[in-house]
């Protein structure tokens, strides 16, 4: 199994609402189904956090902060986001 593919014997009644499910979503069953599993395995501590650990709490919110608006930081996060993107294809 090391290109990570497995066959699972599930219930009727659990194939049918994961079929129901991704098809309200417009997914693949198995695409949806292995989202599930992969949500339901996920541990935090498995994985190295590049802005530390999550489990933390978050400074308080400094009211003082600048904040910029939607319009001036949009295409920026677009960018970044595509960016991320074409790094994963």
């Amino acid at each position: 199994m090391p290109d990570g593919s497995l066959t699972l014997k599930l219930s009727d009644a659990t194939a049918i609402r994961i079929a129901e499910k991704a098809k309200v979503l417009g997914m693949p069953v198995e695409h949806l189904a292995a989202m599930l599993l992969d949500q339901h395995f996920f541990d935090a501590r498995d994985v190295e956090w590049g802005n530390g650990d999550p489990d933390q709490l978050l400074p308080p919110l400094d009211v003082n902060e600048p904040t910029h608006a939607w319009e001036d930081v949009k295409g920026e996060l677009q960018a970044q986001r595509a960016g991320a993107r074409r790094k994963r294809a």
